[in-house]
């Protein structure tokens, strides 16, 4: 990712205070990035549903994951490609979930 002089950059620190976890995002990435990982904790805990469960339904959708990597990417600690289709696709579910349980926000 290539960006400009005039845009300004956020550094976040891992969530844990491990030293030397510096990373450079722009301030909307990490918030909207941050809104998902909390939107999917909350939709978990409203509906009394663990990590486990939801690793079964990405197995099922074709998205591996041990209970580990998820608990890593809802913190924030994992990033890349396959913590963006883990979060995207666990989205996709519990947005599902949600709808066909008739669960009101």
């Amino acid at each position: 990712m290539v960006l400009g002089m005039w845009q300004y950059y956020y550094t976040i620190r891992d969530e844990f205070c491990q030293p030397l976890l510096y990373t450079k995002f722009k301030k909307k990435e990490v918030d909207h990035v941050r809104e998902e990982r909390d939107r999917i904790r909350l939709m978990l805990y409203r509906n009394t549903l663990t990590n486990a469960w939801l690793v079964n339904r990405l197995e099922e959708r074709g998205v591996i994951t041990e209970k580990t990597e998820m608990s890593s990417v809802l913190r924030g600690v994992r990033k890349g490609a396959k913590a963006e289709t883990i979060i995207k696709t666990s989205l996709e579910i519990l947005d599902d979930y949600e709808s066909k349980m008739g669960v009101c926000e």
